[in-house]
């Protein structure tokens, strides 16, 4: 694969996909709570364990893995299809996504 050598626009689109990942964090959140998503979410957490400790955990958990999701297409480009082709990283795809876990 060949290498790029521009920085601006190396940095560049990591800026748009950083900004891109704001707004989608933004839109998320309105869906999950405009939509109810958040509450279901809450309810299914407090309804595993004993004592609200457990419940919030797992609450934390769960919508961290709604937002991992919701950002791997991101990270995959920026993370993995970007690194590669500016020449910054020569892990395989499974070597990235255990160091993305």
């Amino acid at each position: 694969m060949s290498t790029h050598t521009d920085p601006q626009k190396y940095h560049g689109m990591k800026y748009r996909i950083y900004f891109a990942g704001i707004l989608l964090d933004l839109v998320l959140l309105l869906i999950l709570l405009y939509g109810g998503l958040t509450f279901t979410l809450r309810d299914v957490a407090e309804g595993v364990g004993p004592g609200p400790f457990l419940g919030n955990a797992l609450y934390v958990l769960l919508m961290g893995a709604v937002f991992f999701c919701a950002h791997f297409p991101l990270q995959v480009f920026i993370g993995y299809h970007w690194e590669h082709k500016f020449g910054f990283s020569h892990q395989n795809f499974g070597q990235w996504f255990r160091d993305e876990l």
